[in-house]
């Protein structure tokens, strides 16, 4: 199974460090947490987080998570994305990355390959 990805404020992803689970706003709102495919990065980052200036990406190994992850169409674009349906152990993490604003105000996301440091 293909690895999964997770944008998160750099805040947010040190709590988890700190408590040994992710736990995201969407999973108490909407009753999972938002995760996506690489090539849905730099949309994802660029129109959900207008009001950041640094991220992290969040490699997870969909195989190692818990709690239930779904497929599902989003109703706006028709893209289908992942939803893990809980709180997100952290042993299902495999690498992160930090990314930042470029000077055009958009995150870029970085290659692939390049990426990450657990």
């Amino acid at each position: 199974m293909d690895t999964i990805y997770i944008l998160v404020r750099p805040d947010t992803w040190e709590l988890a460090g700190k408590t040994h689970q992710f736990f995201e706003r969407s999973l108490a709102n909407e009753g999972f947490i938002h995760a996506c495919h690489w090539r849905q990065l730099d949309r994802v980052a660029n129109a959900y987080f207008s009001d950041a200036n640094e991220l992290v990406i969040v490699a997870v190994d969909p195989a190692k998570v818990q709690p239930p992850i779904r497929w599902e169409e989003s109703p706006s674009t028709g893209d289908v994305y992942p939803h893990i349906y809980g709180i997100l152990n952290l042993d299902a993490t495999t690498e992160v990355q930090r990314i930042h604003r470029s000077q055009d105000g958009r995150f870029e996301i970085p290659e692939k390959e390049t990426i990450l440091q657990r």
